[in-house]
């Protein structure tokens, strides 16, 4: 079975003006959120990060309060977040707490 993979944008920084444009995005902050369930467990993991994007003068521009969270989603797997990549480790994390290879702890007694 495969966790399900939720992405999602946690913030945007943008340069209030730039260019005659307003509240222009540079940086976003993301994450991916993979859960599982298995034997009325549910076992989750995450991963997280900071992108930078490219403002481009000549390309289209979507004002700050039009943008989807997919269009900035978009952007994020446009510079070096790879996808594919980000979702494997997710998932080999949530793998790794439903079947541990190794385990941390002390007696019960100390």
């Amino acid at each position: 079975m495969a966790a399900t993979m939720t992405w999602k944008v946690e913030n945007l920084v943008y340069y209030p003006t730039k260019d005659d444009k307003s509240k222009v995005v540079y940086e976003v902050s993301w994450r991916c959120n993979g859960t599982e369930e298995k034997d009325d467990e549910t076992y989750t993991s995450s991963a997280a990060g900071q992108n930078a994007v490219t403002y481009d003068a000549d390309a289209s521009f979507t004002a700050f309060d039009d943008l989807t969270e997919e269009q900035v989603l978009g952007w994020i797997w446009d510079t070096d977040v790879v996808k594919a990549d980000i979702e494997a480790n997710v998932q080999a994390s949530v793998n790794e707490h439903i079947t541990p290879t190794s385990v941390v702890g002390l007696p019960s007694g100390w």
